[in-house]
């Protein structure tokens, strides 16, 4: 297996490579370590099928997604910049991945593209199995509430209620947008400043 594929390598057919049809596709994307726990768990059950990088640029992405359906793929994942655009790209979502504006996976079934959003998920799993505690226990700052990943753990924070939630960016209108949007007593947006990031997290 390559380290990273391309469009031009899906295009192609991924000669030689019949047992890839999983993946995840950003730009960058030669840094992710998924295929690594991803090949992992996949070996652990038994499953021959592979997990691999696809460097695919925004203009790209409609097409490498053509290519994967006609190669068979079953699913993939998406990390920066796609997950927002990839929302336009699928036949349906689920309401969470709606409400967010983004997702991170898409599964590949007949004649339809299905779109998720696990980051909310995944934040509030990882936060009750390591340390015991759930979302509505804890005043959460988030910092970098602007990308599709910061905004589901905010909706994911939100959804389940916790204590207080802060959300900071470096373009505070972002953060000021996501806490209207998110709408609650508790929720409140401050811009990137030693001054506002002391304030949060002294909380």
């Amino acid at each position: 297996m390559k380290s990273v594929y391309t469009l031009a390598d899906l295009q192609a057919g991924l000669p030689g490579e019949d047992a890839i049809r999983l993946g995840v596709i950003g730009d960058p994307v030669a840094h992710s370590r998924s295929p690594e726990m991803q090949n992992a768990a996949l070996a652990a059950v038994g499953s021959e099928l592979h997990y691999a990088r696809f460097q695919i640029s925004p203009n790209d992405l409609s097409a490498a997604l053509r290519a994967m359906e006609t190669l068979g793929f079953l699913g993939v994942n998406l990390t920066v910049p796609h997950k927002a655009a990839a929302l336009t790209l699928v036949d349906e979502a689920e309401p969470f991945a709606r409400a967010v504006g983004a997702i991170n996976t898409i599964a590949f079934r007949p004649g339809k593209r299905m779109g998720a959003n696990t980051d909310g998920r995944g934040f509030e799993r990882a936060i009750r199995e390591s340390f015991g505690v759930t979302l509505t226990d804890l005043r959460v700052a988030i910092l970098g509430a602007g990308g599709g990943a910061g905004q589901a753990v905010a909706a994911q924070c939100a959804r389940a209620g916790c204590a207080a939630l802060t959300l900071v960016n470096r373009d505070f209108a972002k953060a000021e947008a996501l806490a209207q949007r998110l709408r609650g007593p508790q929720i409140f947006a401050l811009p990137w400043s030693d001054d506002s990031l002391g304030e949060a997290l002294a909380q």
